[in-house]
């Protein structure tokens, strides 16, 4: 499965009115994230800002100002675990007999990154944490996941 997310990025010229008389113009570089069309991110004159912040702003430039696109690209990525695939790994890890703060442990080892949640994990990543938890217990081969699905030795 793979997620697409696509980048825009727009020019804002919104004029602002003040005190009974138009005062400035606010202009600002917004690029937007978006997952399946939805902002998840964004960054606003180059400073990371809140997906909330952005859709803001461009709904105001929509409404009373300019938008410009500017840019627009696609990149295509692998899907991470959903939070219940990450809980059943860890589920499964545990049943291995590690404890919670060597889940990450284990899987940074297995990936060779840091990890912050299990969530940030491919289904092949997974799968390569499940294996490399299985040999540092001494299982020659991958044992069937319990809570998660059955993994080929």
């Amino acid at each position: 499965m793979q997620t697409t997310t696509a980048y825009r990025t727009w020019n804002l010229i919104i004029p602002v009115y003040l005190e009974g008389a138009w005062q400035m113009n606010l202009t600002c570089t917004v690029q937007a994230f978006h997952d399946q069309g939805i902002i998840t991110a964004a960054i606003i004159d180059g400073e990371e800002a809140t997906a909330d912040r952005a859709a803001h702003l461009l709904g105001w430039a929509r409404a009373e100002g300019t938008l410009d696109l500017l840019d627009t690209s696609e990149d295509t990525r692998p899907a991470t675990l959903t939070r219940r695939a990450a809980s059943a790994l860890h589920a499964d890890l545990g049943r291995l007999g590690y404890t919670h703060d060597a889940h990450y442990e284990i899987a940074s080892a297995a990936t060779g990154r840091d990890l912050a949640s299990l969530t940030e994990l491919t289904d092949e990543e997974a799968t390569t944490v499940w294996a490399h938890a299985c040999l540092v217990r001494g299982y020659s081969t991958p044992v069937t996941r319990y809570y998660g699905r059955a993994v080929a030795a």
